[in-house]
């Protein structure tokens, strides 16, 4: 059994119903990612390997909304990538983002988010 060393758990979607991400770079361009998983401290997004962001977008990234309803009080916040690598058998790249100005209670309100849907998806396996 290995245990996961993170700080907050994470929610893993499923591949047929991943949720739309609109990060804005520091170029103001909106650009458009997949949402793997979420926490309370960040996410993780992947997109087309054609999409890559350059060093000047990733000088500031800001979340700007997720499309699924549940996640509507998540706008606008700043954030930082720890990670990325490419998956070129899926011609994609994969972040892994840290949320910067994230306030307790919407840290609060992701960390129930996450709870609150592992539940539901045990509950239907």
């Amino acid at each position: 059994m290995s245990i996961e060393k993170r700080r907050y758990p994470r929610f893993y979607f499923k591949r047929e119903s991943l949720p739309q991400a609109t990060i804005i770079a520091s170029d103001q361009q909106n650009i458009f990612a997949e949402v793997l998983n979420i926490s309370a401290g960040g996410l993780c997004l992947s997109m087309k390997h054609t999409e890559m962001l350059s060093s000047e977008q990733l000088a500031r990234l800001c979340l700007k909304e997720i499309n699924l309803s549940s996640l509507s009080f998540l706008k606008n916040v700043n954030l930082k990538i720890c990670y990325f690598f490419r998956v070129p058998d899926l011609k994609k790249i994969v972040y892994g983002i840290e949320f910067q100005n994230i306030d307790e209670k919407c840290r609060h309100l992701l960390h129930e988010f996450v709870q609150k849907n592992a539940r539901q998806e045990i509950q239907n396996s």
